[in-house]
């Protein structure tokens, strides 16, 4: 993924949220706006440590980089589950709207 193909990678979400929820919660475009921040910081890193390498300058130290691509990582992936966007995600939240655990349950085995 570029930066450039983040607004429409929001979009496509977007775009689904409002075919499975009709509409869009306050809070939703919060997480839709931080996801987007989030997932521009991760390619800017990624490219970074791609350009330079992961080292740290000096190589007597860890590289900032890395602390900073795995807290993104982990906000990303965090944003994501709230937003419901991951298949897993997506079977969960079926399977709460419908107060059907036990096959949610049933689909964790199968995996």
């Amino acid at each position: 993924m570029t930066k450039q193909q983040v607004p429409y990678y929001i979009k496509a979400i977007r775009k689904s949220l409002e075919q499975k929820y009709g509409g869009i919660k306050y809070e939703w475009e919060i997480y839709l706006d931080m996801l987007s921040d989030n997932l521009k910081l991760y390619i800017a890193i990624r490219d970074r440590m791609e350009r330079d390498g992961s080292d740290a300058p000096d190589n007597k130290h860890t590289n900032p980089n890395i602390k900073a691509f795995k807290e993104i990582s982990a906000n990303i992936m965090k944003l994501t589950v709230k937003l419901g966007v991951s298949p897993y995600d997506e079977a969960r939240i079926k399977c709460e709207e419908k107060g059907d655990n036990d096959d949610y349950l049933d689909s964790l085995d199968k995996e």
